[in-house]
């Protein structure tokens, strides 16, 4: 038997269900944002190297809900494609959620980090190398909301069986005691960025816009 905490359906512009092993177009998104979440996926092996060496890709409660206008830009930002899902809400909650596609890093030097670790008693060699790997990747690559949790806000790892294993390698203790390891990071010193720009079908450019079938995102 096999057993998936979640699911996703790709789909193209057009909401026609695409083959993921062949389909090579604009909005390949698996995730609440609309983009591949692969690549974002943090695994031991690229720990153990010593870097990682992408974004990282962040869940949370509070993503933003549809508008009760429908031409309301502010919907997603770029990398994101598409809304995700949700009610269309009054301005007033709007204003306290944050749009898919919002990317962020954390303002540490190595010397902060090392207080830090410090403050919350990681003194274990390997994971304290591990969480540190993750803490400048954080600050160098930064991280992505692309997915909407009615869980605590969390980054994405690779938690297979077999990566479990290798976890434990790299100092990360198992069970609930893993889902803590960022936990405390100081909200004071994270970097909100302002998204690229997206170009609409119509040729006019925009950094928030809403619908997928609406617009063509250029990199």
């Amino acid at each position: 038997m096999l057993a998936a905490a979640s699911a996703y359906q790709v789909r193209d512009p057009q909401c026609r269900p695409v083959d993921t092993r062949t389909w090579r177009g604009n909005f390949p998104g698996a995730c609440g944002g609309g983009w591949q979440l692969g690549p974002l996926v943090v695994t031991p092996a690229e720990v153990a190297s010593g870097k990682i060496r992408h974004a990282l890709h962040f869940y949370s409660a509070n993503t933003m809900d549809r508008p009760k206008v429908r031409e309301d830009p502010m919907t997603a930002v770029a990398p994101a494609r598409q809304v995700e899902g949700g009610d269309r809400v009054a301005d007033e909650v709007r204003a306290r959620q944050v749009p898919e596609g919002a990317r962020f890093s954390i303002d540490m030097t190595d010397a902060e980090i090392s207080t830090w670790l410090d403050q919350r008693n990681l003194t274990d060699g390997r994971l304290r190398e591990t969480v540190c790997i993750i803490l400048v990747a954080l600050r160098e690559y930064r991280w992505f909301l692309g997915d909407s949790s009615p869980y605590a806000a969390h980054w994405v790892f690779d938690t297979s069986p077999l990566a479990r294993a290798r976890w434990q390698q790299l100092g990360v203790p198992s069970g609930p005691a893993s889902t803590q390891l960022l936990a405390g990071l100081p909200f004071d010193r994270i970097r909100v960025w302002a998204p690229p720009t997206a170009t609409l079908a119509d040729g006019t450019t925009t950094t928030g816009y809403g619908w997928a079938t609406d617009l063509e995102y250029r990199p």
